[in-house]
């Protein structure tokens, strides 16, 4: 456990290689280097499934996936943004939310030995992203009031997500409980039960996807706030902690919508 921190935690300067100015082959031999086993994974698809059926979901479930797209389009063009074109959200989006699933001892060490590099790269994003505030803005308060702006705009996206998720657990667990019956009273064969709980297990994974994306994107926000704080002790943050912190409670709620959908799946 220890080896595995260690060499996540130290990947920090190896991270400073993917901001602006470096090689995009270095950027991302960099990024490979941040997370255990490289980004050998494919990423996270909206669909949760390679190739899910989308005449199988319910219009609510499509709903969700269209969510879960423009999610990936507000990350990459958040990080677009701040690095210029670097591919440290590929890293965020894809490679983490590939690497951390798994309950055994190994998965355990490898979700704390990413959670390091996660933060190392955060860190680095975040830097970035106060860097550009400065560059957009000279007065601190124009500053503080862009900042608020941007993760206020998250936790807006966030609540979308979140009143879809909880309309997607209530509509599946109805679905479960009627296919059980049906199963149970030999309506449907095991193959169509599978089927169709398959479909129900799909909204379990894209929810997981969704939440740590979430989590992602605001520990940016949240080392930003400390970074300015760390420079700027006379500016006032109390605006701006309380949207992280609002922002903070809309994924926890987030993420029990997404452990609900486990049980009922």
């Amino acid at each position: 456990m220890i080896i595995l921190l260690t060499a996540a935690l130290g990947s920090c300067a190896q991270v400073q290689s993917v901001l602006p100015g470096d090689s995009l082959s270095a950027s991302m031999a960099a990024v490979q280097s941040v997370l255990p086993g490289g980004l050998t994974s494919k990423p996270v698809q909206a669909t949760a499934g390679a190739q899910e059926d989308e005449q199988n979901l319910t219009p609510k479930q499509r709903e969700l996936r269209e969510l879960a797209r423009n999610q990936e389009k507000q990350a990459e063009a958040f990080n677009r943004t701040i690095l210029e074109g670097a591919v440290i959200g590929a890293a965020l989006g894809a490679g983490i939310g590939a690497l951390i699933g798994g309950d055994t001892a190994q998965d355990r060490l490898k979700r704390a030995a990413i959670g390091g590099a996660a933060g190392a790269v955060a860190g680095a994003l975040a830097g970035k992203y106060v860097a550009y505030k400065q560059q957009q803005y000279t007065n601190r308060e124009e500053q503080m009031n862009s900042m608020i702006t941007d993760v206020r705009q998250l936790n807006q996206e966030n609540q979308a997500i979140l009143d879809k998720m909880r309309e997607i657990l209530a509509e599946d667990k109805r679905r479960v409980a009627d296919l059980k019956q049906q199963y149970q009273g030999k309506k449907i064969s095991e193959g169509q039960y599978q089927r169709e709980l398959a479909v129900v297990k799909s909204d379990r994974e894209l929810t997981n996807s969704m939440v740590r994306k979430a989590e992602a994107r605001l520990a940016v926000f949240k080392e930003a706030g400390t970074t300015l704080a760390q420079t700027n002790p006379d500016v006032n943050f109390k605006n701006y902690n309380r949207e992280v912190v609002n922002s903070q409670s809309t994924i926890d709620a987030m993420q029990k919508v997404a452990n609900d959908l486990a049980v009922v799946a």
